[in-house]
């Protein structure tokens, strides 16, 4: 899961985009709603990735504009990155821990 997270919230950097697409290295993405592509609507996800990497821009109010969630789900997921890595360091410490006092004997 850290590991999912982590790439979304560095594909958030990497990307750019403007109003209509997200891109990179100047090659324009396609559109991936599937409902948007079928009905023509947007569906209440649309612009969430053109939010997303907005926000990995620190463009706060084109992030807002776009998709008035995206700072707070990008924020969440921020703050999910870093909970997870707390995480996974204090399991690698009570491993080195159990590990030491099994080599001690």
């Amino acid at each position: 899961m850290l590991a999912i997270l982590a790439v979304v919230l560095m594909g958030s950097m990497v990307l750019s985009t403007d109003e209509r697409a997200v891109s990179i290295l100047g090659y324009q993405l396609p559109m991936t709603c599937m409902f948007r592509a079928i009905t023509g609507v947007r569906c209440p996800a649309c612009g969430l990735t053109r939010g997303f990497v907005f926000m990995g821009h620190g463009q706060l109010v084109d992030a807002f504009r776009i998709h008035p969630l995206a700072p707070f789900l990008f924020a969440l997921l921020v703050q999910q990155v870093i909970w997870r890595t707390v995480g996974c360091l204090r399991r690698i410490t009570k491993l080195r821990k159990a590990a030491s006092l099994f080599y001690e004997r």
